[in-house]
């Protein structure tokens, strides 16, 4: 009886155990089945990954390449007034003051030439009298050649007339006295002709130092004079913009604008030289613009003339400034435009669309295409590239955290039209 009772117990525990057991495995059978006959959903991974960018087309463009620069006015012609003899100063030009304006030859003052004269008297003299001696020893000469005739001495035998006979040493001895007083005379006149300081070239008077009366010699500086009928503005570029420049007569043209605050100047140059040196501080080169007749241009009613300036000169031509009411001194600080020899063509793109290592983002076929590129020319919030991107593509515009090359992008405009496309194919 024991057993029977025992394998009813052991019947009901099996069916305890196996029955939840059962349970179990018929729920996860059927989940399995619900997952396995689920329809597969549609595939939009591409467009889930895709990073949401701005963008801009770029085009290339003819540009003129502008450099703006400052620099110095130095003048080209400048010289300290010495005299180069000593006396009395007894005339001086009323124009011989600071600021004061003279022309080539113009005299700036005279030193007294008494004494000038005097001695050029002296050795006119002197010379009057060593011609006389000169001729005095031509004729003594022909003496001498008579007497040797007479003698029977023939001169045209072997055995000529001796050069003491003949007094031959006598005769260059007062020719050599002849042209030492010539030379006397021309230096007396020399130093006579000195006597009157002058002009060397048109030139402002910087400083002065001379006074009626006044004694001077060969180390006195009198004046200060500056040229002003030409004028350079040394300046410095980037090495880098060297090739697109002309040097010259038929340099690249230049706008020299001094504004000093309340009212500017425009002046047009050309770059005629380039220095040998480097700046020190800058390392850049240095070049020089030279400005003709700068006080011309200033003296225009209205300004510079348009045949002066570019038929293209821009917002910065002479046309857009004040009529030319200030001069353009010497060691004025100016700003200089220095305009390209030639045009070039290039794609602008605003500077911060460049990226670190003058890259640039390019959006190709929906991916991120990293493209180097190279800079021409730098502005202040533009850059133009000239190779490194064509007509009409894509640049990438939006930061990205992590740009890889490859990744795919997407835009606004190309999600509108992917979305459209799927409702076509719904309505299909």
């Amino acid at each position: 009886m024991n057993t029977g009772r025992d394998k009813k117990q052991t019947r009901r525990r099996l069916l305890l155990i196996g029955l939840p057991v059962a349970v179990l495995l018929i729920g996860v059978g059927i989940a399995t089945w619900l997952v396995l006959s689920k329809p597969a959903p549609e595939k939009q991974a591409s467009a889930s990954q895709a990073i949401m960018v701005e963008t801009v087309e770029v085009h290339k463009a003819v540009h003129e390449l502008v450099l703006n620069t400052q620099g110095t006015v130095r003048a080209v012609n400048e010289m300290i007034v010495l005299p180069q003899v000593s006396g009395k100063i007894v005339e001086i030009n009323p124009d011989l003051v600071a600021g004061g304006r003279v022309q080539e030859g113009e005299l700036l003052y005279r030193i007294d030439p008494e004494d000038y004269q005097v001695e050029l008297q002296r050795s006119e003299a002197a010379l009057a009298e060593a011609q006389a001696q000169l001729a005095l020893e031509r004729g003594r000469r022909e003496v001498a050649k008579k007497e040797w005739e007479l003698l029977g001495e023939s001169l045209d035998q072997d055995q000529k007339a001796p050069a003491l006979a003949l007094r031959e040493p006598q005769l260059r001895q007062a020719e050599a006295a002849v042209s030492s007083a010539e030379a006397a005379v021309a230096r007396a006149q020399l130093q006579l002709d000195r006597t009157r300081v002058t002009a060397p070239f048109d030139a402002a008077v910087a400083s002065e130092d001379v006074a009626l009366g006044q004694t001077v010699g060969p180390q006195a500086q009198t004046a200060r004079l500056v040229g002003m009928d030409l004028l350079h503005v040394q300046t410095a570029v980037p090495t880098q913009f060297l090739p697109l420049l002309e040097f010259g007569a038929n340099g690249s043209r230049a706008e020299v604008i001094f504004d000093p605050g309340q009212a500017s100047a425009s002046y047009w140059g050309r770059v005629v030289k380039l220095l040998p040196q480097l700046a020190r501080q800058s390392r850049m080169a240095q070049v020089l613009v030279e400005l003709e007749n700068p006080f011309e241009q200033h003296m225009r009613e209205g300004g510079i003339s348009k045949a002066d300036t570019p038929a293209d000169s821009g917002a910065n031509s002479p046309a857009n400034h004040e009529a030319n009411r200030l001069p353009l001194l010497i060691d004025s600080f100016v700003e200089v435009n220095i305009r390209a020899a030639e045009n070039v063509a290039a794609v602008e793109l605003p500077r911060e669309y460049l990226r670190p290592g003058d890259r640039v983002w390019v959006m190709a076929n929906g991916k991120l295409d990293i493209r180097e590129v190279e800079v021409l020319w730098e502005e202040a919030e533009s850059v133009l590239i000239e190779t490194g991107l064509q007509d009409g593509e894509q640049v990438v515009t939006t930061a990205i955290a992590n740009p890889v090359e490859g990744i795919e992008l997407t835009t606004e405009t190309s999600d509108r039209s992917a979305d459209g496309d799927k409702e076509a194919d719904r309505d299909r």
